[in-house]
């Protein structure tokens, strides 16, 4: 799910824009505007759904619902395997 949050207080650029996603069960987000992210911070089914509904008037056609694809990238190092998970967004351009 991807929206914009309007009440994220930020000096620069007002809002945030919020994305989130399901990993094993666990909701997570994310903030993000203009050259900066937070960290992926977890978020229950009841928070998620009051958060997109205060935002509801501000996001006029723009909630969205994104399919990703979630994959792992395996590197051999000298202290192991590095694996790094990468997300990718599944839309009709792909």
């Amino acid at each position: 799910i991807e929206f914009f949050d309007f009440f994220h207080p930020q000096i620069s650029d007002p809002g945030a824009y919020v994305t989130v996603h399901k990993e094993k069960e666990v909701l997570k987000y994310e903030l993000a505007n203009y050259g900066w992210s937070s960290e992926w911070k977890t978020i229950d089914k009841d928070s998620l759904t009051n958060y997109i509904y205060k935002n509801r008037p501000h996001n006029d056609g723009r909630i969205k619902m994104v399919a990703r694809l979630k994959c792992t990238i395996e590197v051999p190092t000298e202290k192991g395997i590095v694996i790094t998970p990468m997300f990718y967004k599944l839309d009709d351009k792909n």
